[in-house]
């Protein structure tokens, strides 16, 4: 059996709400992405930011905290034993100013391996982005925050189940 593909973004903005819905569906957890951009205040203009994202992971019950500089190879094994992981990283396909040419964009890491980065990516109809790990590293693995511009290098959300 095919392993699935992420639902693709229900609007222009929400790969924020459509990343975290998916880390949730693999943790068992059911929830839309109407709900998760209301709870997390989604806008087409702003996305999600990160802060909201832990907003969002509290609401559906789960447990996430956000790591900034870690190795895709610690958050590959924090995958491997059950965590998602929701990276943020620029994306030049994502893009809404075609002036500027890149924008942040959340995605879900399915799998580090043999020199790849493989994302689900909720762009509009969904998809597995495939990423040369020195590409993502070196060129993509950062976002800039929309007040400051400050540059926030390999961010991610880490999401589990609580325990028992």
């Amino acid at each position: 059996m095919p392993t699935p593909i992420i639902e693709g973004r229900k609007q222009p903005g929400w790969c924020g709400p459509a990343s975290l819905a998916w880390a949730a569906k693999n943790l068992g957890v059911e929830v839309t992405q109407e709900y998760l951009a209301g709870v997390m205040g989604t806008t087409y203009e702003d996305g999600t930011d990160w802060t909201d994202m832990l907003v969002g992971v509290e609401a559906i019950g789960l447990m996430g905290f956000w790591i900034q500089g870690m190795g895709l190879e610690e958050l590959e094994d924090m995958r491997q034993h059950g965590c998602q992981v929701v990276v943020n990283w620029m994306d030049c396909d994502q893009c809404r100013d075609p002036i500027d040419q890149e924008d942040g964009h959340y995605s879900v890491l399915r799998r580090h391996v043999d020199g790849v980065v493989e994302l689900d990516d909720p762009s509009l109809e969904g998809r597995v982005t495939t990423l040369r790990v020195e590409d993502f590293l070196s060129k993509r693995w950062y976002d800039l925050d929309g007040d400051d511009g400050k540059k926030y290098h390999r961010g991610a959300l880490v999401v589990t189940k609580p325990r028992k």
